[in-house]
């Protein structure tokens, strides 16, 4: 046993590397400018001085979040990257680059597998390296919480300012009123008349879009220099600042949902400043506009078309207010022509803008309904309410133990291998966790989700994990215990983004190793360090494995699975043993191809035969004998290491096509096929693919048993594939004609002007070809011989049996198909009428058609 070394293929040219600058600041400020200029200013030095790099562009996003991943020059970067035109981008430091962590990853992945790097010049970090994603992870997780951090100074700081009656606000977009030099509000007199005309005209019965059109004719202009929408009257009309005061907090950003501003609807403390500034209408004005627009608003809701009609006949229309978003609920007629009350967010943007409430129309007759009411308080009026109180655990101050509610809890265990040892770590982790979620009276068991055999890697095989993720999204588990990290997972993106849509749907997951509860406000930090450090460790295994495995290669030891290779078994030690009842199978295929016969026409005699695969059943695959000709094992080679992992998160292989280290082990195993046979249809099958790229066909042959020319028929003129047509003569009788494929390939248009053939004349000068080469064998025998020589082994072999066929052959009368398949290479069709008969191995011979 030999074994040879093959190489990664070289670069042929050291190219440069493609480099671009990435630079970002979050505010507009002059300091920040300054940051920007001199980012752009080194970076883009130190690449155009560098001989192996090749400057490509400055990507510079200002003013712009690092939590946003919008931002219009990063995402052109990001095309530019997909579309291949970048090698490397050079950034000052992570925060620059982005300050969620999990876009960091997302993004950073994305274009790993695109070959493209990022270096991280204030962590020197390379994402390309081996340990790369794991200091990303954790010191992106650092810059994340230092930017949660500074978010929470800033509320603080802003809600101090609020309880002292410090305003802030700017009036770019503020009309009427403009700020002095310590920053107080003062009337825009000449803008104030626009907003007392806008408020006298409400009052007056002009609706908010007639206002508008009244202005836009005027020439008036709004704050940006634009034309009145009816929303921005709506927006001026219920300004409280207009009648001098200030109501704080109007708005807030949750936990969790940067660049989310949301109504605030006493989720967050808010403060109302009354004569805070000079009012420009008065506050009685401001209060009957307020009554006005309320009054409107509910006979908006009632119908549009006939107001008084619809109230007679649905006088709760505009009246019941969903709970959860706010909006009125719409009469529906359901099921069975059944009459219910739904929330009309929900009709429009079904659950994922409200996750909706309905009430039957019969319970809410007889109530009496006067004025706009949450549903709630409705379903009270309407029913016995057994008020359930909020979860609550009893604490040592209180010394008193309360009613608690129970948690569902579910477990979630995993092992990565079916090993007796993890088998045992799994039977304990699921009994265990069963025991402790049923003994515990604070839980209500949910059920344990349990994945056996398969890696944490990748959450797309684990059956069970999804199913558990399912189950939370359907709101059947309020809380998730599992061993540790890597058990969840041992992929860093993937663990976040579930803890997060978790912890969005209320459900928290503790994990026991670590005491970590993604619940806790700090929880994120501590667990993306964790994870990332889960995750190097299984890339760290990934590693080592693959460098055992590769070691073993370069001792030509190495271990394959033959359930799916058909001839060959493997003993007690491992080694390839041939299969004495598939190895005629393999021996016959091989034959079979060298005889002419397509792997299509061959699939088609094994299935007619009921030849048995390698599960024992009967069908056939092309591709698959295709894969068999092709295998260097059937020799008693082996070529180790022809496909390879790419990402040891996503397990994708690849063909290996000179990407890493192959190895060739000459003389592994006992050979089925003889080198010389394997070699011959190696040659045959380049031989095939040049003839097709020569005539121009996808398809070197097509159902030979009732068309064996097919493809085989070749103009002299154009070199092109000649193909069958059925004609019907004046007589009624149908021919089989050939015809060149060139000669109306547009419709309408000739193309080749060569001639066309009779298949019986096909026929007539293949026998008489052949007969001819039988006839004067002698002639041939030099030619034959000197092939025998030849350093072409399948030059040889067809010398070989042509010698073989001809030696005592009598002349043919009739077609035979097979036969010709092993001899015949093409027939060459001329405009004069010749026809040039070309064997395979070369041998030709020229018939003259005498036909008109």
């Amino acid at each position: 046993m030999r074994v040879k070394v093959i190489n990664k293929r070289p670069a042929s040219v050291l190219q440069k590397k493609r480099v671009c600058v990435y630079a970002r600041v979050s505010t507009d400020s002059r300091r920040q400018e300054d940051s920007l200029e001199n980012q752009m200013e080194t970076y883009e030095r130190l690449i155009t001085g560098n001989p192996e790099y090749e400057f490509i562009e400055v990507f510079a996003d200002q003013g712009i979040s690092g939590y946003c991943e919008n931002r219009l020059q990063f995402q052109r970067m990001m095309e530019k990257a997909r579309a291949g035109e970048i090698d490397l981008i050079i950034t000052k430091s992570i925060s620059r680059f982005a300050r969620n962590t999990v876009t960091v990853l997302k993004f950073a992945r994305e274009l790993k597998e695109l070959g493209v790097g990022i270096f991280f010049e204030e962590q020197n970090i390379n994402t390309l390296s081996g340990d790369g994603e794991m200091m990303i992870a954790v010191l992106a997780s650092f810059a994340q919480e230092e930017s949660r951090s500074m978010s929470e100074n800033n509320k603080w700081s802003i809600r101090k300012k609020f309880k002292r009656g410090e305003v802030m606000i700017t009036t770019s977009r503020f009309l009427d009123y403009d700020k002095n030099e310590y920053g107080d509000l003062i009337v825009n007199r000449k803008e104030a008349e626009i907003v007392s005309l806008t408020f006298d005209l409400y009052l007056l019965n002009v609706g908010s879009s007639r206002i508008g059109e009244l202005l836009d004719y005027m020439g008036v202009k709004t704050a940006t220099g634009t034309t009145w929408e009816s929303g921005t009257i709506n927006g001026m009309l219920c300004n409280e600042k207009y009648k001098g005061d200030f109501h704080l907090q109007k708005y807030y950003t949750p936990e969790n949902k940067r660049n989310h501003t949301r109504k605030n609807n006493g989720e967050v403390q808010s403060y109302y400043i009354s004569e805070n500034h000079e009012p420009i209408v008065s506050p009685e004005v401001w209060e009957k506009v307020q009554e006005v627009r309320k009054q409107r608003k509910r006979d908006r809701n009632i119908g549009q078309d006939s107001t008084m009609k619809f109230q007679n006949r649905y006088p709760l229309s505009g009246m019941l207010i969903c709970p959860y978003c706010g909006k009125t609920l719409r009469r529906r007629r359901v099921y069975k022509k059944k009459i219910q009350w739904l929330c009309s967010t929900y009709i429009e943007k079904r659950v994922k803008a409200c996750k909706g409430i309905r009430i039957d129309d019969a319970e809410l007759q007889g109530l009496n309904i006067t004025e706009q009411t949450v549903i709630e308080e409705v379903v009270k009026m309407a029913r016995s309410i057994t008020v359930i109180p909020a979860k609550q655990i009893s604490t040592a101050e209180s010394g008193t133990a309360q009613s608690v509610q129970k948690l569902r809890m579910a477990a979630y265990c995993q092992v990565s291998t079916d090993q007796e040892e993890q088998l045992l770590s799994y039977e304990n982790q699921v009994n265990y966790y069963t025991n402790y979620i049923s003994e515990n009276p604070l839980y209500e068991y949910a059920g344990t989700y349990a994945d056996e055999g398969i890696s944490g890697t990748n959450t797309k095989k684990r059956d069970e994990f999804n199913r558990m993720i399912a189950d939370c999204r359907a709101g059947k588990i309020d809380m998730i215990i599992t061993k540790s990290i890597s058990r969840f997972a041992r992929n860093t993106l993937d663990c976040l983004n579930y803890v997060r849509e978790l912890k969005d749907l209320g459900i928290g997951i503790i994990f026991e190793k670590e005491n970590i509860n993604t619940l806790d406000a700090k929880g994120e930090v501590l667990l993306t360090i964790l994870s990332s450090l889960a995750q190097d460790e299984s890339r760290s295994i990934s590693e080592n494995c693959t460098w055992g495995i590769r070691r073993r290669f370069e001792t030509g030891k190495h271990k394959m699975s033959t359930k799916r290779f058909l001839g060959y078994d493997t003993d007690e030690t491992g080694k390839l043993v041939i299969n004495r009842t598939q190895e005629p199978i393999v021996i016959r295929l091989y034959q079979e191809f060298l005889d002419g016969k397509t792997t299509d026409y061959i699939k088609r005699i094994f299935e007619r035969e009921g030849v048995k695969n390698w599960d024992g059943g009967t069908k056939w695959q092309s591709t698959t004998l295709m894969s068999m000709l092709e295998n260097e094992k059937y020799k008693g080679d082996a070529l180790l290491q022809k496909s390879y992992t790419v990402d040891f998160l996503t397990k994708k292989r690849t063909q290996n096509k000179g990407k890493i280290q192959m190895f060739y082990v000459e003389d592994d195993h006992d050979a089925i096929i003889s080198k010389r046979i394997w070699e011959c249809v190696q040659l045959e099958i380049k031989r095939r693919k040049k003839y097709l790229e020569e005539h121009g066909t996808n398809s070197y042959s097509h159902r030979s048993e009732s068309n064996p020319f097919a493809s085989k028929i070749i103009c002299g003129d154009c070199n092109k594939v000649f193909a069958r047509k059925g004609w019907r003569g004046s007589t009624g009788v149908d021919r089989k004609v050939w015809q060149c494929s060139e000669r109306y390939k547009v419709k309408g248009a000739m193309g080749c002007a060569n001639r066309h053939v009779e298949e019986e004349t096909l026929i007539k000068a293949y026998l008489m070809a052949w007969n001819a080469l039988v006839e004067n064998r002698e002639d041939f025998m030099g030619q034959w011989t000197e092939q025998l020589q030849s350093e072409n082994l399948l030059e040889g072999y067809r010398a070989e049996k042509f010698i073989e066929y001809t030696d005592g052959a009598e002349p043919l009368t009739e077609m035979d198909t097979d036969f010709m398949l092993k001899t015949l290479d093409h027939i060459k069709v001329f405009e004069d009428g010749t026809l040039l008969v070309v064997f395979l191995g070369g041998t030709e011979i020229e018939c003259k058609n005498e036909e008109e």
